[in-house]
């Protein structure tokens, strides 16, 4: 990861207030080419103790088209100042649909994903209780990366 950063982090974003709370505020953004060097580096690694050739490189393949769909990708937080405690943390993902390579859909426009999230009560003890009707986030996860990545091909 030190060789190839794939977060940008931005500092100096201005302090705020989070449930009362003094906080400090970064946000990272995504380094498309250097995720692209890092997987390639990853599998390669891989490739030399588990897969073959041509599986890692149909891999890679796959993996890069999918960072480049990606239009933008970002983090922020907000750290506590007095604690050090994530009182919130926001991201956003656009994904640019006429990028994702797929032999049966065509796509053109863009997906973005926002997710927000506020946190409390650190330490306290609580309950989670299943709702009663509810899909695996195994479930919903592999449904998102179905629609957006391209099918493998069996060689």
């Amino acid at each position: 990861y030190a060789l190839y950063p794939i977060l940008k982090i931005e500092t100096g974003l201005v302090s705020e207030k989070i449930n009362g709370k003094n906080a400090y505020h970064y946000k990272a953004i995504l380094n498309k080419d250097n995720a692209r060097l890092l997987v390639s580096k990853l599998l390669k690694l891989e490739a030399e103790t588990l897969l073959t050739v041509s599986s890692t490189d149909q891999l890679e393949q796959e993996i890069l088209t999918s960072i480049d769909a990606v239009d933008e990708a970002s983090a922020e937080i907000w750290i506590g100042k007095d604690d050090y405690l994530p009182y919130k943390i926001t991201t956003t993902i656009t994904i640019d649909t006429a990028k994702i390579k797929s032999n049966t859909v065509k796509s053109t426009g863009k997906i973005t994903m926002n997710l927000s999230i506020l946190t409390s009560k650190f330490n306290e003890k609580f309950i989670i209780i299943a709702p009663t009707e509810s899909t695996p986030i195994e479930e919903l996860v592999a449904e998102i990366f179905s629609a957006l990545m391209p099918p493998m091909s069996q060689d």
